[in-house]
């Protein structure tokens, strides 16, 4: 039988960034006269592996303080300390920005404490997240100037600001949370969030080191969407760029369209500065080519004998299992700042080895993100096409313009996904219920917010005064019942 219930507070981590330190080998750079001083610090996850963490303290209200920081304890060939200095990347890592753009004027050499124990993967992510910094802050990014003034009236969130996103979003609530302390616009916020798991390699469900297509080639999808002007832009088999959420916001604000894919999405961001980049990891393809190799005895690729005994490939099956080994995974960002304004963002790669071109609801206005002020703002992740069919980010807005409340709104989109869609038996179990997952995660306008899924089992991620949490997520149907 089909349930609506409720979800319940899962273990609180803690509420909030600390970044304490307070000299240069830990992360803490004295400002210029008159300038903030900013924070960035390695802090451990409790599992032997360092995360990002970046604050600003002083005068101004948001970011405007920007550093260039780079490590001069990294393995580099001869010519790559020059070439940094001169503003170019070095010679084994692509541009990227992860929290800002910088002066040239004044260089800082960040050495990072924390590297016993660093996997390679992780070292470099952080490496490149301080490093590659120098030339990859592109356009659109919510730190590249100082928005605050872009945005009349804008004040720092005291109280009244909040943020949803998915189980995967503990780290982008972080950064979106600290982007909304400062009184800055909610999607350039929300942005800021999900642009930590686009750059990280090791988040294989979205952006750089995304899962690729069948063919090996990472394909990824996303939409914004600004509640305040019902304004929204997307991308969709974009190639070669880690961040399309960035693009997707570009193509809001500087097209007369909302939708740009493939070959043209790239070009547009080509034509905005961000370069064409291979996406594709070490770790991503050795997952390609073992999912590839299975497919079939009587084609010609042929699996390696101990392939299964690889680190990255057992943790994947892991994972995700050795049977179906097609998750989807996405990262969707609701926030509602402090003076009610709506935004919303959701990014991908998409389902793992899709058909190349194809694109799911994370950059379908009205089926992956909605947002609409006075009203709320939903995404999704889960299986798309079923969300797609049912416009579900828009379908829960509307169920909260009818009086609904957060959760009950999710519910009822959910409830609709179960009884309308896949109604055949590839995607039906026993009980015809659905073998698949959808996700709801959703705002209204007063601030409530709510997650919800088609299976028990998941979790949603909250940021608001009091820190940063993860729930549980409301559900129509028990696992194993």
């Amino acid at each position: 039988m089909m349930q609506l219930v409720s979800g319940r507070n899962a273990a609180r981590p803690p509420r909030a960034i600390s970044t304490s330190a307070s000299q240069s080998r830990s992360g803490a750079l004295d400002a210029l006269p008159g300038q903030s001083r900013a924070t960035l610090a390695v802090r451990g996850t409790g599992d032997g592996e360092p995360a990002l963490t970046h604050e600003t303290h002083g005068p101004g209200q948001g970011f405007e303080n920007h550093l260039t920081l780079f490590d001069t304890n990294l393995d580099r060939g001869a010519g790559d300390q020059p070439r940094l200095a001169a503003g170019l990347p070095r010679n084994d890592e692509p541009p990227g920005c992860i929290y800002g753009c910088f002066h040239w004027h004044r260089f800082y050499n960040l050495v990072l404490g924390y590297r016993s124990g660093m996997t390679s993967s992780r070292r470099r992510f952080l490496q490149t997240a301080a490093a590659a910094s120098v030339v990859g802050a592109l356009p659109s990014s919510p730190f590249e100037e100082d928005l605050s003034a872009q945005v009349p009236g804008a004040a720092p969130a005291a109280d009244g600001y909040v943020l949803v996103t998915s189980a995967n979003g503990v780290e982008a609530a972080k950064a979106a949370r600290q982007a909304l302390i400062q009184g800055y616009d909610p999607l350039d916020a929300a942005i800021a969030g999900v642009n930590v798991n686009e750059l990280d390699p090791n988040d294989m469900s979205v952006g750089y080191g995304g899962v690729p297509n069948e063919e090996g080639v990472v394909q990824l999808d996303a939409c914004v969407m600004d509640g305040r002007t019902l304004r929204a832009g997307a991308v969709g088999a974009l190639e070669g760029c880690k961040t399309p959420s960035k693009v997707a916001k570009l193509v809001m604000e500087r097209t007369d369209r909302v939708f740009l894919v493939g070959a043209g999405a790239q070009k547009f961001a080509n034509a905005h500065g961000f370069p064409v980049e291979d996406l594709l990891t070490s770790k991503t393809r050795k997952i390609w080519l073992y999912w590839k190799e299975r497919l079939s005895d009587t084609d010609d690729w042929i699996e390696a004998g101990k392939e299964a005994e690889d680190p990255d490939i057992k943790e994947f099956i892991r994972k995700n299992g050795n049977e179906y080994f097609r998750p989807q995974g996405t990262i969707h960002m609701s926030v509602r700042s402090a003076k009610g304004d709506l935004a919303g963002v959701t990014t991908t790669s998409g389902l793992y080895f899709k058909m190349p071109g194809r694109v799911g609801d994370s950059a379908v206005v009205g089926a992956g993100v909605y947002s609409e002020n006075g009203v709320g703002s939903c995404g999704s992740t889960g299986r798309g096409e079923a969300n797609l069919v049912t416009c579900g980010s828009h379908t829960v807005v509307e169920f909260m313009r009818q009086g609904k409340s957060v959760e009950e709104a999710c519910l009822l989109a959910l409830k609709r996904i179960a009884e309308k869609t896949h109604k055949v038996p590839r995607h039906r179990d026993e009980k015809g219920r659905p073998k698949f997952n959808v996700n709801f995660y959703a705002v209204d306008a007063k601030g409530k917010t709510a997650g919800a899924a088609i299976w028990s089992g998941s979790k949603h991620v909250v940021g608001d005064n009091e820190g940063v949490r993860t729930l549980e997520s409301a559900y129509l149907y028990k696992r194993g019942a």
